[in-house]
């Protein structure tokens, strides 16, 4: 069909191969235009196997289908053939067109008389949840010429006539989720493949060894991802072509970044600054890597350029450069780089200037955080409560961290001057430094018992745990208060108690060791006592195997009320005379740990040595965790078999038995006792 015999307006050319997941949020955003008698949906579809075809044919009747041949610039001419427009738009199936009236409105315009193409602003999701963005310009709208066509296997380019018309009209792009694991290995697969094959055919492909480099970083391999950037780099270098592709200095810096490589980013990015004033993303990537690097100054002069770009939105020159993709003109990059700014200024003690400079920042949670920041660097206390009193819930969490974190830097004094002004807010936080400021027993006790069981601890921050510290300090009892918490959680709070400080873990053990004894059948209690010491146990054995010694006697005592705890709970709880039928199905580790011994417990009684060894065994590799201990359990069964066969006269079985027990003692004092106990056998 000729130019002049163009029967509609506007052909929507669509090439697309199982995009199910996407087809129908596509075509919803054109549906104003398909709507229209001159404007027509063309889809030519590749070997789609789910349920794309279907969903095609509810708005077009135009469907075509040619089997993929690996060549995307073929495909896309194979669309562009059914077309019948005067214009035609390239769309694909993963995009969205945020507003079709404006689109339309501007094809039937007067002036588009003068244009032969139309560039259209890219927003491209980078996250399923949409924080991180970056925006490019691309041309996708084209009048129609027989000469029109598209060349490049990979990343297809347009063979167009000028001139263009640059505009704002937005296409959302959501292919290229790098939280998504599954799409991203399929896309790098094919693109990678293809990228490869071609640069085999012509290596000094300067845009192909770009794109390579692009594919490696969104797949997550960066150090592949630098290496092929530099290749691209000296090429750019060799041919002088680094005005025309500065595209090549965003990807080399932002890799490097992500690498750690800030000097490497300083030299990068001041080149291509050098080719390209305006160049916003060069500027964030200076100012993060000198940020990091303590050049304040010239980090502050850097983001200074960085947001006097920023503020010029979309008529910032380089959006306007078809061959930049930019993507740190969005809200969050801008953010970023004003809590920089701003911490800088709070580390030179300018608080009032970082103050101002807040009001330039949209994320609530990072402006009321550097706020924070800024009345604790000021020791502003008063101006702090009511910063934190204004916000809410969540907010308040936030600053609690942080003000957590800073009171790690702080004197004795200057700690205790905080807490007291802390503990006349109105929430749990006020709590907790009052109790950190009282030395009262019954005052501490009391706002234990508000913080668990009013405020439920284990859904507060972390560090509230320290009240669970105060309680062992002052000989308040736990049980009462983790009655109403699962195993898991009072591991997880005894485990905050146990990394908060260097004598924690004997402060522990001293509490254990005053509680009294725990009836047999009191489930709750023998619970609560081996989720307690299980924390205790795991650290004694990772330390002991990092430093390559036995567990200590202490440990060796508290790992035998542990066991004698947990057989006790689990025996309320399962069938113990069924317990070899269903105790591979036990998903609790712990649990399982503790029915195997109940059950190696009956073999023994019943003499049984070979179904004795086999359970215990089967233990060492259920719960690992506490690998070092086993020992004590292979003992204390072998002596257990010594003492039944000595009883029963049987000598020399019952010094095979200590023999082996001997084998693995310990410490002296079992080593001797074991000795002891085979020389009665002589």
């Amino acid at each position: 069909m000729g130019k002049l015999d163009r029967v509609k307006k506007l052909s929507i050319c669509m090439m697309v191969k199982d995009e199910e997941k996407n087809l129908e949020r596509c075509f919803e955003s054109i549906k104003p235009l398909i709507d229209r008698e001159d404007v027509e949906l063309i889809v030519v579809d590749t070997g789609s196997e789910d349920n794309s075809v279907d969903i095609i044919k509810n708005y077009t009747t135009k469907l075509y289908f040619h089997k993929w041949n690996d060549n995307f610039s073929e495909m896309r001419n194979i669309t562009i053939s059914y077309a019948t427009g005067e214009w035609i738009f390239i769309l694909d199936a993963d995009e969205e067109l945020v507003d079709p009236f404006e689109l339309m409105d501007l094809l039937n315009s007067k002036k588009m008389k003068e244009f032969n193409a139309i560039s259209l602003l890219i927003k491209n999701f980078l996250t399923k949840s949409g924080t991180e963005q970056s925006i490019f310009p691309a041309l996708r709208i084209f009048r129609y010429d027989e000469d029109f066509r598209y060349d490049g296997v990979v990343h297809n380019q347009p063979v167009f006539k000028q001139p263009t018309l640059e505009t704002e009209i937005l296409l959302n792009h959501y292919g290229y989720f790098n939280d998504d694991k599954v799409l991203m290995e399929k896309k790098f697969r094919r693109t990678a493949t293809l990228l490869k094959s071609e640069l085999e055919k012509d290596p000094n492909n300067v845009y192909y060894q770009y794109q390579l480099a692009k594919s490696y970083i969104m797949h997550g391999d960066y150090e592949d991802g630098l290496n092929q950037i530099e290749v691209a780099y000296n090429v750019m270098q060799k041919k002088q072509t680094n005005r025309s592709q500065s595209y090549i200095y965003n990807v080399y810096a932002r890799v490097a970044l992500h690498l750690k490589q800030f000097d490497k980013v300083i030299e990068i990015a001041e080149e291509g600054i050098g080719y390209r004033k305006d160049y916003i993303d060069l500027y964030f990537l200076l100012g993060k890597a000198k940020y990091n690097k303590k050049m304040n100054n010239e980090a502050l002069n850097a983001y200074r350029n960085y947001l006097k770009l920023y503020k010029q939105g979309n008529d910032l020159g380089c959006l306007k450069d078809l061959s930049l993709e930019i993507k740190y003109i969005d809200e969050k990059s801008k953010d970023s780089v004003v809590q920089d700014m701003v911490y800088i200024m709070i580390e030179q003690e300018e608080f009032e200037t970082a103050k101002k400079l807040l009001n330039e920042v949209d994320d609530s949670s990072i402006r009321n955080k550097a706020l924070g920041k800024i009345y604790l660097a000021a020791r502003k206390l008063e101006d702090l409560c009511e910063h934190y009193d204004s916000l809410n819930e969540s907010s308040q969490q936030e600053l609690e961290y942080l003000i957590e974190d800073h009171k790690s830097r702080l004197s004795d004094d200057e700690k205790t001057d905080l807490e007291i002004s802390l503990s006349h807010l109105s929430s749990p936080y006020s709590l907790l430094n009052n109790a950190r400021n009282s030395s009262d027993p019954e005052v501490i006790k009391n706002i234990a018992n508000d913080l668990i069981n009013k405020h439920n601890l284990i859904e507060l921050p972390i560090f509230y745990c320290e009240i669970i510290t105060l309680c062992l300090k002052n000989n308040i009892s736990l049980f009462r208060y983790f009655k109403n918490f699962d195993s898991n959680s009072i591991q997880k709070m005894m485990n905050f108690v146990l990394n908060s400080a260097a004598d924690s873990k004997w402060l522990i053990i001293n509490y254990l060791n005053n509680i009294k004894p725990i009836r047999d059948n009191d489930y709750n209690n023998n619970r609560i006592y081996y989720s307690i010491v299980l924390p205790l146990l795991i650290a004694e054995n990772q330390e002991a195997t990092i430093e390559k010694r036995n567990i200590t006697d202490e440990f060796i005592d508290l790992f035998e009320r542990y066991i004698k705890s947990g057989k006790n709970a689990v025996r309320i709880i399962y069938n113990k005379d069924k317990l070899k039928l269903y105790y591979q199905t036990i998903n609790d580790a712990e649990h399982k740990l503790f029915c195997l011994l109940l059950i190696m417990d009956d073999a023994i009684a019943k003499q049984n040595i070979k179904a004795s060894l086999k359970y215990l065994k089967e233990t060492v590799t259920t719960f690992k965790s506490l690998s070092k201990f086993y020992d004590v359990l292979f003992i204390n069964t072998y002596i257990e078999f010594g003492d039944i066969f000595k009883k029963q006269n049987k000598m020399d079985d019952a010094i095979e038995m200590y023999e082996e027990a001997l084998l693995k003692s310990i410490n002296e004092k079992q080593h001797q006792f074991i000795l002891e106990q085979i020389e009665n056998c002589i």
